[in-house]
């Protein structure tokens, strides 16, 4: 049944080590960026039946420096957003083998980078939390964003960064409680006070839903708030709640206009899911969870 783990026994192997940002490629293949107090900073790859494609160590090289975040680009490839100031980003082929060269592709502002995300033209954007900016990059590592990095907008400590169906970048600031927008030319739509209300409260993630409507999840008071194309908000000045969201992170909209949302309180363990709550997006694969994982529905009220 859809919300039940496929696999109750953790996977591991292929590196894991501290694994924090995971993405799946369009063959299935999840990849995940290892912070690496473990076994050292890495990426590994699983196949779609949970086993390691990767080596004991994982994927190295490229550049990788407290990798955090991990987005896949349309031609396969992988690109990964290191932490450390003042911030890379190393690029993966499909088999693991580093492109970028050692010290990974810098410029463009990068400082501090917490998320990443790649358009349908392959530039590649990351949300820098040290200087309140964003990076664009284009396929081959070159930056195409200033010195400084695009700014405005609102942004404060920006982390969650998605791109939406216009090709416009959504960012999440958990400083200033609110959501940023800039257009794909690095042009800040947003004002200066971002986009607010609908339950903001230290947003963590965005995500984007079939009909352009841009999804956080609220970090500060375990809601999730709901924002359409233009900014302005569809949720409530509490944002959506519900028993089973526990300080929620990572968030996600499925091919059936569920959103799934990851628990990072401490113990927490667990996803939620809101079940028909966004528009449908393009599937996603169904892939087995990594950890032993409870998972909670909710389904909205009517009128919301």
């Amino acid at each position: 049944p859809i919300g039940v783990p496929a696999n109750l026994s953790p996977f591991s192997g292929g590196g894991l080590s501290d694994p924090e940002g995971i993405a799946i490629d369009a063959s299935g293949n999840l990849w995940i960026a290892n912070a690496g107090s473990g076994t050292g900073v890495s990426i590994s790859e699983f196949g779609p039946s949970g086993s390691p494609t990767s080596g004991s160590s994982g994927d190295t090289g490229g550049g990788l420096s407290c990798p955090d975040s991990v987005a896949i680009d349309p031609s396969g490839f992988e690109w990964v957003a290191n932490c450390a100031d003042p911030g890379r980003i190393s690029k993966f082929d499909s088999s693991g083998n580093a492109v970028s060269g050692p010290s990974g592709y810098t410029g463009g502002g990068l400082s501090g980078p917490q998320s990443i995300a790649v358009d349908a033209s392959g530039n590649v954007w990351t949300s820098n939390q040290t200087n309140n900016s964003i990076s664009e990059f284009n396929s081959t590592g070159s930056a195409s964003s200033p010195s400084t990095g695009y700014t405005g907008g609102g942004l404060g400590s920006p982390s969650g960064i998605a791109i939406d169906p216009a090709g416009d970048i959504w960012v999440a600031n958990g400083q200033n409680n609110s959501l940023s927008e800039f257009n794909s030319g690095g042009t800040a739509v947003s004002g200066s006070g971002g986009y607010t209300g609908g339950g903001l409260n230290a947003p963590g993630f965005v995500a984007i839903d079939g009909s352009g409507n841009v999804w956080a999840s609220n970090t500060g008071n375990s809601t999730i708030s709901e924002f359409n194309s233009s900014g302005t908000p569809v949720s409530g000045s509490g944002g959506y709640e519900s028993s089973g969201l526990n300080v929620p992170l990572g968030i996600a909209v499925d091919g059936s206009g569920d959103v799934w949302l990851t628990n990072f309180a401490s113990g927490a363990n667990s996803i939620t899911e809101f079940v028909g709550a966004a528009a449908p997006v393009a599937a996603t694969p169904l892939v087995n969870q990594p950890f032993n994982l409870s998972i909670t529905t909710t389904t909205l009220p009517s009128g919301q």
